[in-house]
């Protein structure tokens, strides 16, 4: 499992540098360490994201599809019949 890693010793002597005690400056350090600990495998690629985007255009579409159809033998079956008693009678 990779993660990212935090340079927490270049991290406290920038701290002190800036003039924050040894103690100060290690703990926050070892602070911003657990913070940046993120797991790449919860990252999300862009090229995941794109799949699924696809994948649920499919899946949208095909409902769409259905819905045009179902409304297409509403028409053929109740209106035209009542559009052509219209006109014959």
């Amino acid at each position: 499992m990779a993660t990212t890693t935090f340079d927490t010793l270049k991290s406290a002597r920038h701290r002190q540098e800036a003039g924050f005690s040894r103690k100060q400056a290690e703990a926050q350090g070892e602070m911003l360490a657990e913070a940046f600990k993120i797991t790449m495998e919860d990252l999300v690629t862009r090229e995941y994201l794109d799949a699924r985007l696809e994948a649920f255009k499919a899946q949208v579409d095909a409902k769409f599809r259905l819905v045009i159809w179902a409304q297409g033998l509403t028409i053929a079956v109740i209106v035209l019949p009542q559009l052509r008693a219209f006109f014959t009678a």
